[in-house]
């Protein structure tokens, strides 16, 4: 899935160039798909919208007055506030046409609403402009079947404003 966050974070020094950042972000992921035997087709769309709580370590590299390297690890809590995926079928050989929506994280469902995410990158900070990149590791199953194991990973990169 591919998809974008916006979040807000603070950055509290510990000791000389160590810190610890803590903020809160939402992440929205989507997949679309598109399925065509003969002249029936089906798009499948799934989408998804994260609450990520990250606690990140970090280490900054000064260069100079106005430029810093910073590079961070640590947990990411997350929650899963919504997934879905929705099914639309064209008309088909047979004249059926359908359409049908999957939640994630309904009644019925296998899936995990909480996740805890091992996180770890990169800032380069020029002034009040931050570009940073890092990637994602899922720690937890988020499957509650016993032969089934989902773990979510991904890379991540993004450009900041610092207050």
């Amino acid at each position: 899935m591919t998809g974008f966050f916006a979040g807000v974070n603070y950055n509290h020094a510990l000791s000389g160039n160590i810190g610890i950042s803590f903020g809160a972000q939402l992440r929205y992921n989507t997949k679309k798909s598109t399925t065509t035997v003969l002249s029936a087709s089906e798009t499948t769309t799934h989408t998804q919208l994260l609450l990520d709580i990250p606690v990140l370590l970090n280490f900054s590299i000064p260069f100079g007055n106005d430029a810093s390297l910073a590079l961070y690890a640590g947990p990411t809590l997350t929650y899963a506030l919504k997934g879905s995926t929705n099914t639309k079928g064209s008309e088909s050989i047979s004249g059926l046409s359908g359409e049908g929506t999957y939640n994630w994280y309904g009644e019925n469902s296998n899936r995990k609403q909480f996740d805890l995410l091992g996180t770890f990158g990169a800032a380069f900070n020029y002034k009040n402009i931050r570009l940073f990149g890092g990637y994602r590791l899922g720690l937890l199953d988020l499957d509650k079947s016993d032969n089934v194991t989902v773990k979510t990973s991904g890379l991540f990169f993004g450009l900041g404003y610092k207050l």
